[in-house]
């Protein structure tokens, strides 16, 4: 009974957080403050009442969620408060999950963030225009682009990923696409420039090795499915997603907290001061990296502009020195409500939203 006081004052509270961050695009740290000092209580209440306190179980899943929360935050997913929220509700749902489920982090965030992809996935496809989904469709899906990839998936990411085959851990598609992710934003990251001859002399080392796995249908059919699913929603529905996802906002109607889907500059040319534009689009950490370290005249970051920006901006159309009297300005996804339904999903079945879909779908094949 208590448990279930406990859970519904938690989703309370986390659907007044969820409202702030609809309405005025703000998550205030006391309520983060009131879920954390509330799941203290409970857990002490467990300790006395019924023993149960397993200070292993919440030390890795506070590690895990940090982890989990700041590289999503890093890669620009979503921002700060976002992250905070999901870190504070990762710690409150081992209050109700036994200690031996120690995916269930995986699992909030797989349920947090279905939801969300979904809705977004359909709402960009039904936004674009035919041209648009041609145009990204010929951008994402270039020769040079996808033998690039299919090189470093065939003979680098296999290299790397040797060691954990060796002892004994089992490839899926979401690990394999995981791996071919972190790999493509550490080459960016720290190896900008071309390093094709490698990848094409670690292929063929790859082929040479593992000729009896690799000159198979199926492997065939598992690298162009893992290639395809990466490049479509990397490169592809990231392009769609800047184009329906962000809006022209006149400079003297800017507001504070907007966030800038571009960046203005500071430059000089032939003695004289220019202000010129660069599009925000993050196709890689490397991308938001780049963006960071160009001398914007205003703030990037996901808390959005600030008074200072605004003035400034307004200062300088107000005398005709900016290139347009606009800037496009990203749509404000509200993550607290999406990180709430993962949260209550997550709390009450104990499983993944995709791992529940398949288990339905199972039972029904058998009726």
């Amino acid at each position: 009974m208590i448990e279930w006081i406990f859970l519904s004052m938690v989703v309370l509270i986390s659907s007044i957080i969820s409202y702030d961050d609809w309405k005025r695009n703000i998550i205030k740290n006391k309520f983060l403050l009131i879920l954390i000092l509330a799941t203290v209580m409970y857990n002490f209440y467990l300790f006395i009442f019924q023993h149960e306190v397993f200070l292993s179980t919440y030390f890795w899943s506070l590690i895990g969620s940090l982890v989990i929360g700041f590289f999503l935050w890093e890669f620009g997913f979503w921002p700060a408060g976002d992250s905070k929220m999901f870190i504070v509700l990762s710690f409150v749902l081992f209050s109700f999950l036994p200690p031996a489920e120690n995916i269930v982090l995986l699992d909030f965030l797989v349920n947090s963030f279905v939801p969300l992809f979904l809705f977004s996935f359909f709402h960009v496809l039904f936004k674009s225009s035919k041209r648009d989904l041609t145009n990204a469709m010929k951008s994402s899906f270039n020769l040079h682009r996808i033998l690039t990839i299919a090189l470093i998936f065939i003979g680098l990411a296999w290299f790397l990923s040797l060691p954990f085959s060796i002892i004994g851990f089992q490839q899926n598609l979401l690990i394999s696409l995981a791996i071919l992710f972190l790999i493509m934003e550490a080459l960016e990251r720290y190896f900008p420039f071309k390093l094709e001859v490698a990848f094409v002399l670690l292929a063929i080392a790859r082929i040479i090795i593992d000729y009896k796995n690799v000159l198979t249908l199926n492997f065939l059919f598992e690298n162009v499915l893992i290639i395809f699913v990466f490049v479509f929603f990397r490169f592809f529905i990231l392009e769609l997603s800047f184009k329906t996802n962000t809006y022209s906002v006149k400079i003297s109607k800017l507001k504070i907290g907007m966030r800038p889907a571009e960046g203005i500059m500071k430059t000089k040319e032939r003695g004289k001061i220019k202000y010129i534009k660069m599009k925000l689009i993050q196709f890689s950490e490397y991308d938001i990296l780049k963006h960071r370290s160009k001398k914007f005249i205003h703030s990037i970051s996901d808390e959005g502009l600030t008074e200072n920006d605004i003035k400034l901006l307004n200062n300088l159309a107000s005398k005709n020195k900016l290139e347009s009297n606009s800037l496009l300005i990203h749509v404000t996804i509200p993550f607290a409500i999406f990180i709430l339904a993962g949260f209550v999903f997550t709390a009450i079945f104990n499983t993944s939203f995709l791992s529940y879909i398949i288990m339905l779908i199972a039972q029904l094949s058998r009726i």
